[in-house]
This record gives C-alpha cells, structure tokens and sequence, in this order.
C-alpha cells in the first residue's frame, strides 16, 4: 500500500547508534528538486515534487504511517532542510527504514515544529514571553522582519540590558540534547554582547548554565561556548568578526557533557562539564556598554534529542511509480441500491487490470456514483485506472438495479489467447457465495474470434468444489460446453481469447487453478467378472492396459474399502518409471521445527510447524501464502520408515549403514540412492519428515541441522 495521492517515492534506510536505541529521534534531510545523486542526508526528486515543496512527506517502512517532520528553511525550485522524527532506530547495526514520498500537487506542507521537536517556538505570540531582567529602556517585542515572524530586542542606549525569557515550557535536561536557534544581527554597539540560553534560571547570573555567547566589548571580538552545571563552569572562546545577517547556531550535549557549537558551517569550538540539570528556561540576553544601538531578530528555536555518535544515514532506493497499483473493490449489498466504495492504493506488486464501471442502457444503472478529493471536494470526471505497460487481465464491472432490490452482475475477463485443440474442456476450483435466493447458476462464456461455447453450473456453497465444464457429457462433468456460432463460423479452439464468468446475486465467489485438461490416447480394456455366480463377495477382477505401441504401460488399480451394492470405489494411476533422482532446492526454515512435510505431484511442498501448529507452502523453494489450499498431510517425526502411500512402486527405506543415506526401492529392487549429509552438506543432522508424491516423481525432505536451522529438501526423479 502507500499514500493515498502521491506518484513517486523512495525507501532510505538509516543505521543506529552503537550507543543504543533511540526513539522520536531527529534527523536532518536535504531534500533537492532538480537531478542529482542521493547521499547521505541529500535526495533529490528529479523535478517531481512541487517548487515549494509542500508535497514532501516521510512514513514508516509500512509506507503509510505518516512521520512528523519540519521544514527549516527552502528555496523554491532548489532545496529544502527537514527535520524528521524518526519513531524508532534500532541499536547498530540495525537498521530502520522509511520512505519519502512527493509527486502530489494538489498537497500542501504540514510541516510542524511542536510535534517535531521536544521544545519548538516560532516567535510569533508575545503572550508566551516575558522580560526576565532588564536595566534602562530596552525595547522587545513580536513582529515581522524580512518576512519572519521575529522576537525583536533592541538596545539603543548606554549601559542599558534585556534578558527575554520564553514561558511556555521548561527544558528539562541538558545532557543528550541538540539545541537550534536562526538569528539575525541586524545592528551592533562596538561595546555590547548577546546571549543563547538553552536552559537558565531566573535567579541565575547572565551566564548561569550552557550558553552561546558573543562580545564585541574590545578590540578581540570573540564567541564563547560556555558551559556551567552546579556552580563548575568552562568555556571555549574564538576569534570571529561582528555577525552581520542571519545565522543558524547550533549546539549539541552528549552524555558525557561535552558542547559542541558550531554557527552555520563555522566551528565554535567544544567544552566540557559533566552534570545535568532537572528545568531551566529559554533566554536571550542582549547589552551593551557604550552610546549607540545593538539589535538581534529571533527567528526560531527548536530544542531535540542528541545521542553520541548519532545514527547514519545510509542508501537509498530507486524511486517507486504509483503506476503499480494495488486494488480493492467493496460492495455491499443494500435493500435497494448500490453502495460502491473504491480504493486505490500503492503497493509494490503490478496491477494488470483496468476497470470500467458503466451502464449497458440508460435505465439499468439506478445509482449514484460519486468519486472525490481527498480533500471531500466534489470531483466531476471520469475514472479510468490503468497501467502503463500493455495488461494482460481485464475486469469488467457492470451494474444494475431491478424493480425491488439489486442485483449485482459481475464478469471476470481473462483477456490473452490460449490453444484448447487438444482439450475435452476446461476445469477450476469454484468457491460458491452459500447465497440461496433462486439465482444460483453461473454462466461461463469461452470465446475465440468465430464462435464460443457456453454453459451453466450451480453457485453452491461457501468452500472450494471442482467443477469441469467439457466438450461432451459425462458421469463427472458438472456442465456441459454448447456451441455459440458467430455469422455461420463454428468457433474455433485454437484461439480461445476471452474466458467469463457471470453471477447475478450477492456474495463473494473465488476462482483458482484454471486448467484446460489435454485429450489422451490411451487405449484399455476393463474386465470385471465373478469368478462364479454364486456370491457377489468374491469378485475377481482382470485389468489389461496397452498404449498405443502396444508396449506394458505401468499402472496401478486400487480398490478402497467400503464397497456398497452397486458402487465400486477405485483409484487409477499410470506410473511413469523413475530411475534417479536429484536436489531441486533447499529452503532454510531458520529455527522453526517442521515435524510434518508433504509434496505434491506438482513438486509442490507443504510443511507444519507443531510448536505453533502453522502451516507453510512452498513452490520452487521460495514460500507462498499460508493459505488457500484444500488438503494437508503431516508426517511427524519418531515414526518407523517412511513409505509414501501414494507411491505404489516405490518404498523408500533408510540404510543405517550411512548417516543421511537413503535407498529408493522398486519391485523388490535398489534403483537409486539420496545421500542428505552429502547434498546439505556440514550442517546435516538428522531427518524429521519424509514423503514422496504419488506419482513418485518428488521426494521431500524435512532436515535437523547441527546449527540449530531447520531445512526442506525436494528431488525430483528421471
């Protein structure tokens, strides 16, 4: 998924602290909007982003759990600095990972330095200050200048002094903090100094606690990073020319109590004093000692965590289109009308569909369609979702009202062109809607270019059934497929382009494994006979199967138990004869136990965990969805040796005589062997699970490994 709205993102991963886990912790992030190549804290949108960037926005690694951030200061159409509060960084070398999203014009900045930062101020309300100390005729207040919302201090006479004291909230520590402030020196008294306090008491001297100092008063005009905790004090001092402008002062604590200060880009030097404090107020102390006028504007300060070293930055991803989209379409049934909600939203997966919802005439959509902003301003167009590279699956959705309460009729367009000539039909697994109303048939629709066929078959209840829809009649064909000819032309086989299922009531149906069953030569005979006719017990049976080159086919005729008067139970399987058999994969389970594996004739593999009785599918090695599937056998550890029952030629047994070995036997024969210590390798332990597919073509494994790792091997036989 992702936000809803936005076109373009990318991943960026940051690795913790050796320090330990930090969370609400802030990082800085450039972000440009031209070209470039991303670094560090710098990202660049490609020109995708709004020019003011407004449409910046960061989330969690889930990609929709918004982050709160803010924005320090931009260029248009160049770059911004954000300030993002990251919920967690795990210890190095663990990583976290968030997403940056832009591509969004309609979107506006939410930018937030309250809920950014531990302590934030804009300087724009005068009810949140107060004068702390002042001698003379000072003047403060709150206004604007060059644009900015500032607290203004002006001095404009001898000996005259204002420390200005912010009141809303208290810094309540000073070790592990990070502490910003924008200043503009717009005039300056050859003899005068201004102060940054972080955190200071009332009844503290002007230079009680850390600070960021500044002195004009003699001819070395100097910054002083100073640092006082319980009456033990220090400073660094450095040698810089009258600040003119606006700056950004910064100063970071760590544990240790080491200040580091820096304005803009230029070193302040570093002190330290070990010790915290429990409060203290934000201040700003502005003197001077001769006749003239000194004047600072305070634009911004912002108070966060720090911890040393800090977390880093690490790589980013390539940006992500909303062009891959995921879908869900809810409709709920209502008495009379239609009630449509559909949501759009990004994901990582394609999407390859388009879906229109229309009317087939004038009077058979008797609803309202309303589509809107996120914004819940009315929005009058016409929704179209579609991918940008050609589609291989369409879905179309129609709609439509009746006299005293809705139906809903839905098609599923599978559009790509398949070749049945060798097919007695096509088959599926259905999953009903359990709805009984009277309406309980599907129509199918198999289409090519000059004809089609159709057929019906009941809905039926909610759980997965096998219907197979053929060519001609049968004992297990649930319909039967009749000939649709277009302008004289029967259809034609070769080209089947379009396959639809219609239903017209409520509920919700699924489709899985759709398959088109292949015509087949095999040519046999069957002889059922009574040996006499004297009991109905005793029933011999002879059972002669030939291909068409008259050579043996290998096969097996089971007859279960539970015979009834008129019915025999039975299985027919055609053996192909297997002489070795290979690894395929291995899939690592880490440290959870499988105590129960099977596979099927597909090479499919399902495994179960006992401890937390979970099941898991695997194809091709690689893990699929818990879910959707009908059967599970489990094989638990500690039983004798294994034989597949469904592997009617084969007995697989365990030679004792070598760790992890195993012979293949048929027809009283050794034809293969598996040497599991060889094909894992040092990590073999012990066999848990096994068992072979019916047809006896795969071969799976669940493994114990010396390390602890819980393996599943699959063979394949040839």
């Amino acid at each position: 998924m992702g936000l809803i709205g936005w076109n373009v993102r990318k991943s960026h991963n940051i690795t913790g602290s050796p320090a330990g886990e930090q969370t609400d912790y802030q990082m800085k992030v450039t972000v440009y909007y031209g070209e470039g190549i991303d670094d560090d804290d710098d990202v660049y949108c490609s020109s995708k982003c709004k020019t003011d960037f407004g449409d910046i926005r960061f989330t969690e690694s889930d990609g929709e759990t918004e982050l709160d951030y803010w924005m320090q200061e931009k260029i248009d159409s160049d770059y911004a600095v954000f300030w993002v509060e990251i919920n967690t960084i795990p210890i190095d070398p663990g990583t976290a990972t968030i997403y940056i999203y832009y591509g969004n014009t309609s979107a506006t900045t939410t930018s937030s330095g309250d809920n950014t930062w531990i302590l934030f101020d804009e300087c724009d309300n005068a009810a949140e200050w107060s004068v702390d100390y002042t001698v003379g005729s000072p003047i403060w207040a709150i206004t604007t200048f060059d644009g900015c919302s500032v607290l203004s201090i002006l001095i404009n006479a001898h000996n005259e002094r204002l420390r200005m004291r912010w009141d809303t909230k208290e810094n309540t520590g000073r070790e592990n903090r990070r502490n910003l402030t924008r200043i503009n020196h717009s005039s300056w008294n050859a003899d005068a100094y201004f102060q940054y306090n972080p955190a200071m008491d009332a009844d503290d001297p002007p230079l009680g606690k850390d600070s960021v100092y500044y002195s004009s008063y003699s001819a070395n005009k100097y910054y002083r990073i100073y640092a006082s905790v319980f009456g033990v004090s220090d400073y660094v001092q450095t040698s810089l020319a009258l600040p003119s402008g606006w700056y950004v002062y910064e100063t970071t604590v760590n544990a240790d109590g080491k200040i580091v200060g820096q304005r803009d880009a230029t070193s302040l030097g570093d002190v330290t004093v070990d010790g915290d404090y429990a409060s203290g107020k934000v201040m700003y102390y502005l003197a001077q000692f001769n006749p003239g006028t000194s004047q600072i504007y305070v634009d911004w300060f912002a108070n966060g965590k720090y911890i040393d070293p800090e977390p880093t930055h690490g790589s980013w991803g390539d940006e992500e289109s909303s062009a891959d989209l995921f879908a869900k379409f809810t409709v709920p049934q209502g008495a009379e009308d239609l009630f449509a909600k559909f949501i759009v939203a990004q994901g990582v997966e394609d999407l390859l569909a388009k879906t229109i919802i229309r009317n087939t005439s004038s009077a058979d959509l008797l609803t309202k369609t309303i589509i809107r902003h996120a914004s819940s301003a009315d929005l009058l167009a016409k929704a179209i979702i579609r991918h940008n590279s050609s589609a291989d699956l369409f879905i179309k959705f129609e709609a439509r009202s009746f006299i005293h309460w809705a139906r809903l009729k839905c098609h599923f367009w599978v559009r790509r062109v398949y070749d049945l000539s060798h097919s007695d039909g096509i088959s599926f697994y259905w999953f009903g809607s359990d709805v009984v109303d009277g309406n309980q048939m599907i129509d199918f629709e198999m289409w090519s270019p000059t004809g089609g066929w159709v057929a019906k078959f009941p809905d039926g209840e909610a759980s997965w059934r096998w219907v197979f829809l053929a060519f001609r009649g049968g004992p297990l064909v649930s319909g039967v497929l009749r000939e649709v000819d277009i302008a004289g032309s029967r259809p034609d086989k070769s080209q089947i382009e379009k396959i639809l299922w219609t239903y017209y009531s409520k509920g919700v149906r699924r489709i899985d494994a759709i398959r088109a069953w292949r015509m087949c030569d095999l040519k046999a005979s069957l002889t059922v006979r009574h040996a006499s006719g004297a009991s109905s017990r005793n029933l011999f049976a002879k059972f002669e199967v030939r291909n068409v080159s008259s050579q043996d086919l290998p096969v097996h005729f089971r007859v279960a138990t539970g015979q009834g008067f008129n019915d025999l139970i039975a299985s027919f399987f055609v053996m192909v004869t297997y002489t070795s058999w290979s690894l395929v994969w291995t899939r690592d389970y880490d440290i959870v136990t499988l105590d129960g594996v099977y596979v099927d004739n597909l090479g499919g593999c399902y495994m179960t965990d006992d401890a937390s009785n979970t099941y898991f599918r695997s194809y091709a090695g690689v893990e699929a969805t818990r879910s959707d599937y009908d059967y599970f056998i489990q094989r638990r550890a500690g039983n004798p040796l294994v034989i597949s029952e469904g592997a009617i030629r084969y007995l697989l047994g365990e030679n004792e005589d070598v760790l992890g070995q195993f012979d293949i036997w048929r027809d009283g024969a050794i034809v293969s062997s598996i040497n599991l210590a060889t094909d894992l390798g040092a990590d073999y332990d012990s066999w848990s699970a096994i068992y072979m597919s019916d047809s006896g073509k795969y071969i799976a494994f669940a493994i114990e490994g010396l390390s602890g790792k819980n393996y599943v091997m699959l063979y394949e036989g040839s």
